[in-house]
């Protein structure tokens, strides 16, 4: 009887060792791999800056036959076509063309101003005078042209705004000046051409 205990015992303890070896074997790979996994997609698009000018504003006619004291009006008007608002609006107004008519440092030289209104502007009847029913909004005073990067806050707003768009008037102006040679205008020409540059709004958490 005690013999037969012996022998048995030492198989028991015999497996209980294999069975630890092979445990110790299988750690090497899954032993208690639990795993569980999840995902998320994120589309991602940009927004669009874009600003535009209606072609069939009156900007682009020829205008002639000015003499010292006259004023031009001519009509255009500026929409935000983009997805997004705009930062800041800039104009830069450039000449060419003879030198003494664009001259900025001559007191008889060609001015510019632009105005805005909440509607289009009208002319009136036999002139090229634009009128705003309402009051309108002075968005560049008289200047000389030759100016670059000027800062348009108030264009800005309106194109910011519900409507997206500007009725501006753009006048054009040949001082009457006492003082100055104005007989060295006549007969004279220049291009006038004004750039509106838009940049994005400032970065914001989406």
């Amino acid at each position: 009887m005690r013999k037969l205990t012996t022998v048995t015992s030492t198989k028991v303890l015999a497996s209980v060792a294999l069975v630890t070896g092979a445990a110790a074997v299988a750690g090497l790979g899954t032993f208690g791999a639990f795993t569980s996994t999840t995902a998320a997609a994120q589309n991602v698009g940009t927004g669009t800056v874009a600003i535009s000018s209606d072609k069939s504003g009156s900007l682009s006619a020829p205008v002639t036959g000015m003499v010292p004291g006259d004023t031009v009006d001519r009509a255009i008007k500026l929409t935000n076509t983009g997805s997004e608002t705009f930062g800041n609006v800039y104009l830069t107004a450039t000449a060419t063309g003879d030198q003494v008519l664009v001259d900025p440092t001559a007191a008889n030289s060609l001015r510019v101003a632009i105005d805005s209104c909440a509607t289009p502007w009208t002319a009136k009847a036999g002139t090229t005078e634009l009128t705003c029913a309402t009051a309108p909004v002075s968005i560049v005073a008289e200047k000389t042209v030759g100016t670059s990067g000027l800062d348009l806050p108030k264009l800005t707003d309106e194109l910011n705004g519900t409507a997206k768009a500007a009725n501006l008037r753009v006048r054009l102006a040949l001082p009457y000046n006492k003082t100055a040679n104005d007989n060295a205008l006549q007969g004279k020409t220049a291009a006038l051409n004004l750039t509106f540059d838009a940049t994005q709004r400032a970065g914001q958490a989406r």
